[in-house]
């Protein structure tokens, strides 16, 4: 289906994951990341690899911003809306930023559980709930997006 990579909680350089990139790319699978700290490294994998079809966990987190600019004109780059650090706010940002065909639906579960095998998705699905945009638009948020990159 795809790939996660986490270079901040595993502590290793963006650049360490070029041959799992590469595959991606050739294999035409999308690859979720969370970032590191390291500054700009949301612009080395799309450079790099301009097929890859890329998803920045979190929004973006940390660099959401400057990161959202440069998203625009990428195509196959999106950011999906997991994380108890973000909120209704900043998922409206988000798709206000990028439009809604760049942002896919995520609720970083498990991790938040408050019960064994018991997660509860509502209030994050809450947000994209609340857009004030169509609901054939918020369909795209919830499904369409991520189907997109793996059909």
């Amino acid at each position: 289906m795809g790939v996660k990579a986490h270079p901040f909680m595993h502590e290793y350089r963006i650049k360490a994951l070029d041959p799992v990139a590469e595959m991606c790319e050739s294999k035409g699978i999308p690859m979720i990341i969370h970032l590191s700290s390291e500054p700009d490294s949301y612009k080395y994998l799309p450079e790099k690899y301009p097929k890859l079809k890329l998803i920045y966990a979190h929004a973006g987190l940390p660099f959401w911003k400057k990161l959202w600019d440069y998203v625009k004109d990428q195509p196959n780059v999106f950011v999906d809306t997991s994380s108890d650090y973000l909120n209704a706010s900043i998922v409206k940002k988000a798709v206000e930023s990028l439009g809604y065909r760049k942002v896919l639906f995520g609720c970083d579960g498990p991790y938040g559980m408050k019960k064994y095998n018991e997660y509860d998705y509502s209030s994050k699905k809450g947000w994209i709930d609340s857009l004030q945009i169509p609901d054939n638009q918020k369909e795209y948020i919830l499904g369409k997006n991520f189907l997109g990159l793996i059909d």
